[in-house]
């Protein structure tokens, strides 16, 4: 879990479950659970605001997520994604700043003290690995971020603007996910050439697929929105006569 608050700390925590399960004993064999929840504190970091920007100032958290391990991406981990957003209608115009932690593991070591004692005496034992976030590049984006979202396999992020478009990345490079007209592979929405049109909005939500959204218009309306292909249809002739339809970009 993680959380931020007024005077912009980003802190970490690691929630376990306990079950204490009890198979029972002599004639009464039905298991029983005792679940306890525990709240680890991972880390603490002070400061956590958009790196060096002219125009970092004036963006405010929209967007917290933790992303969990990713089978689909080598040596995956954790991952806090932060989303700074700045609606201000000045000369700059909205933009979002993207921000992110990978949870890694960092060896410890013992202070130089430690190294005089004298050899009769109970040596420390050995530290155990501990986790790090270790922050990365951020990325700028000139929308305006209303909502984060991955897919099933946690290896594309969704981000949702308030002009009612979604910006597809991939979650290793970050870089914008667009079609590429190859027709013999389909991998994504946005890759096979579907996307969102403009519609100003308040707030959006996108479907688990990530195929659809539901926004909130500034007149307080809702509407739901389809990713829809952009690039038309048309129909091809078989050799054998039949018709195909096809895409043409």
């Amino acid at each position: 879990m993680a959380t931020y608050d007024s005077s912009k700390r980003l802190r970490l925590y690691k929630i376990m479950i306990h079950w204490n399960s009890n198979t029972g004993d002599g004639n009464n064999q039905k298991p029983t659970l005792n679940p306890q929840m525990a709240v680890l504190h991972v880390e603490l970091l002070d400061q956590c605001v958009p790196q060096s920007s002219e125009r970092a100032a004036s963006a405010q958290l929209s967007s917290l997520h933790i992303e969990p391990i990713s089978q689909a991406i080598e040596n995956s981990t954790f991952t806090v994604v932060a989303v700074f957003t700045s609606a201000a209608q000045d000369h700059g115009g909205k933009f979002s700043i993207i921000s992110r932690w990978e949870l890694q593991q960092a060896d410890t070591t013992l202070h130089d003290s430690f190294k005089g004692l004298k050899p009769t005496a109970a040596q420390p034992a050995a530290q155990k690995p501990v986790q790090r976030l270790h922050r990365l590049e951020d990325v700028f984006s000139q929308k305006a971020i209303l909502a984060l979202q991955s897919n099933v396999y946690h290896n594309t992020f969704a981000f949702a603007a308030s002009d009612g478009t979604v910006e597809f990345r991939s979650r290793e490079t970050m870089q914008i996910i667009l079609a590429d007209g190859d027709t013999n592979k389909a991998t994504s929405l946005p890759q096979n050439g579907f996307s969102f049109m403009d519609s100003d909005c308040i707030d959006i939500s996108l479907s688990p697929s990530m195929a659809a959204s539901i926004i909130t218009k500034p007149d307080g309306t809702i509407q739901l929105h389809n990713a829809e292909y952009l690039h038309g249809w048309k129909d091809a002739k078989e050799d054998d006569g039949e018709t195909k339809v096809t895409s043409y970009p």
